[in-house]
């Protein structure tokens, strides 16, 4: 299935605000929930007014190196820790292979929106991974230090949110062999930005009483029920 759908202030109360341009192509689960055939790709470009999302793929390896392997910027996420070259290249992999077999549960690459060549300054990425609980994915990102301060955060996070997560729940996608239906956010709570992102300009419903120390650093926990 080949669409495409434009999308114009869609989510007046909260963050981002400007319109979203998404193209896909979606093939069809079949009996093999992922198949592993070239033709079964899954391919999804997502234009905002200033930003270019596409699935990660090799090519990336360089970009997504420097933004894992730079200290200020993993600083406040998780462990705090770096992720090493080989670590990356690894994940890359991992996560070009999904898009290629049919599986959403990947990662974006974002950029600054050229409409000359669509893709310009490298400015973050979007993952989705697994979640803990049957039939939830958990939502991360990261943007790159020279980027910081300018609302990219919210521009890149909110399409897949409000547009992308609600996508793959209508084509049935499963998650540990659970329908998708919940969509699991987390944030160290010496990172102010990043919850103000997921909760006060997303919108993502704060778990109440789910704080807790993770790797060391208090945690604040987000979901959000897709429909």
């Amino acid at each position: 299935m080949a669409s495409s759908v434009t999308i114009r202030n869609p989510w007046k109360d909260k963050g981002y605000q400007g319109s979203v341009d998404m193209y896909f192509e979606i093939p069809k689960l079949r009996e093999k929930p992922y198949p592993t055939h070239q033709e079964t790709a899954l391919k999804v470009n997502i234009c905002t007014q200033r930003l270019y999302l596409r699935p990660v793929g090799s090519k990336d390896v360089g970009d997504l190196a420097s933004l894992f392997g730079d200290p200020e910027v993993m600083e406040k996420y998780a462990e705090g820790k770096i992720i090493s070259g080989e670590e990356v290249k690894a994940r890359v992999t991992g996560w070009d292979e999904r898009w290629r077999s049919n599986n959403p549960i990947s990662a974006f690459v974002v950029s600054t929106s050229d409409y000359s060549s669509y893709e310009g300054l490298f400015v973050g990425a979007v993952v989705l991974e697994d979640g803990k609980e049957p039939g939830h994915i958990e939502l991360t990102f990261f943007v790159v230090r020279n980027c910081w301060n300018q609302g990219y955060g919210t521009e890149m996070v909110t399409p897949v949110v409000r547009e992308w997560a609600p996508l793959l729940v209508k084509r049935g996608d499963q998650v540990n062999g659970h329908p998708f239906t919940t969509l699991d956010a987390s944030a160290r709570r010496d990172n102010p930005a990043a919850c103000k992102i997921l909760g006060r300009l997303i919108g993502l419903a704060q778990v109440v009483d789910a704080d807790e120390e993770s790797a060391g650093h208090e945690t604040v926990y987000y979901e959000q029920a897709v429909t």
